[in-house]
């Protein structure tokens, strides 16, 4: 953990104003499928008929930094593709300097 006593005009660096920080991120992707004839053969959905040649998929995380070298990161991976499951995540990581 940082343990210093802050003088009045100094700074902290990035590494240490992380500490107690929550952080989200959300990443998407979006595509359309022109040549659908292998596409079509290749993803069915569960019924038989075939998967949407307009894909979307999209990831949101949280993080948490407990010090400058441990965070929890959770999330959750979803799709608009029946044949992909939609996937919740959680991690712990530590770095060392």
């Amino acid at each position: 953990m940082y343990d210093h006593k802050m003088k009045k005009d100094e700074k902290l660096s990035l590494k240490d104003r992380m500490v107690g920080n929550l952080s989200f991120r959300f990443i998407g992707a979006y595509m359309q499928v022109l040549s659908s004839d292998i596409y079509d053969k290749t993803f069915i959905s569960k019924k038989g008929v075939p998967a949407s040649p307009t894909v979307f998929t999209g990831t949101f995380e949280a993080f948490f930094y407990i010090s400058d070298q441990i965070y929890i990161n959770v999330g959750f991976a979803m799709t608009n593709q029946s044949q992909i499951p939609n996937t919740p995540f959680f991690s712990i990581a530590y770095g060392r300097q």
